[in-house]
């Protein structure tokens, strides 16, 4: 049950990304595409790709440690 939380926690923090960034994570982790491949689909440079990831990586970053310090609601 606390991997489920886990989960539903996470999914809710990258649907709440940009939709490039949103796009770049899933790509980059749940394809398991390459930053060439994701340039390619998005019709972007490797550069912007790997600046989104960054971007999206440090937001879920931020977003799961300010989850953390929330208070359980009941």
């Amino acid at each position: 049950m606390f991997d489920v939380e886990k989960r539903r926690i996470l999914q809710s923090a990258i649907n709440n990304l940009p939709p490039k960034q949103r796009l770049t994570m899933q790509l980059r982790v749940y394809q398991e595409c390459s930053f060439a491949e994701i340039a390619d689909i998005m019709a972007s440079s490797i550069g912007t790709v790997k600046a989104s990831y960054h971007q999206a990586v440090m937001s879920l970053t931020k977003s799961l440690k300010e989850e953390a310090y929330e208070p359980a609601q009941m």
